[in-house]
């Protein structure tokens, strides 16, 4: 009996949690869930989940996950995704996704995006790396960053000025303003920008 005890200790320790919801103020460290959930304040770290639900803020550092849906401000570093929806200011910083889809104003530092990445709001990125970018916003800016595409899309209001501003070693290899109306700015030698649709290109 007793070694059975002990190995049902031992799988209490190995098996993940499913399915699991915090209320308030939660803070989780070196944690496995299938789901979490969780209303309030996050704070997280080395938490591994299939999919992770916060109404919140969240700070979170090594996290990894196949879907995270967050509604609240988000700082997130050194984490593995796959799929990230976020309504609400985000800071990212050494963090890899498959796709990331945000409302809110976006600060990227050595982020990677393997698929897709779609913003409503303005976004400040540098040293990061993008595949396809789809945004709705007045303006935006890259340094040292990469990108295949970029689409701006037109706003909702009548506001109809919108512009992408490019520092540094960044390459765009495609640029596209639905409005007809945009402004590419380009800073020094180094940018790289390829085929330009719908917009002006500044150099400077």
């Amino acid at each position: 009996m007793k070694y059975v005890l002990s190995f049902l200790g031992m799988l209490a320790v190995l098996v993940p949690t499913f399915g699991k919801s915090y209320f308030g103020d939660t803070t989780l460290a070196s944690k496995k869930f299938d789901q979490l959930t969780i209303l309030g304040v996050a704070n997280l770290d080395g938490v591994t989940a299939t999919e992770i639900s916060i109404t919140g803020p969240m700070t979170a550092a090594t996290i990894t996950a196949n879907a995270i849906e967050v509604i609240g401000p988000v700082k997130l570093i050194k984490s593995h995704l796959k799929k990230v929806l976020i309504t609400g200011p985000v800071s990212l910083n050494k963090v890899k996704s498959d796709t990331v889809t945000i409302t809110g104003y976006s600060d990227f530092t050595d982020v990677s995006i393997s698929k897709s990445l779609t913003i409503t709001g303005m976004l400040n990125a540098s040293h990061s790396r993008f595949n396809t970018v789809t945004l709705t916003m007045s303006e935006s800016v890259l340094k040292d960053s990469l990108a295949k595409s970029i689409v701006v899309k037109c706003p909702d209001s009548d506001e109809s000025h919108q512009k992408l501003m490019f520092y540094g070693n960044t390459r765009v290899d495609m640029v596209e303003f639905e409005s007809g109306h945009g402004e590419v700015h380009v800073y020094g030698k180094n940018v790289k920008v390829g085929k330009v649709k719908g917009a002006e290109v500044i150099q400077h």
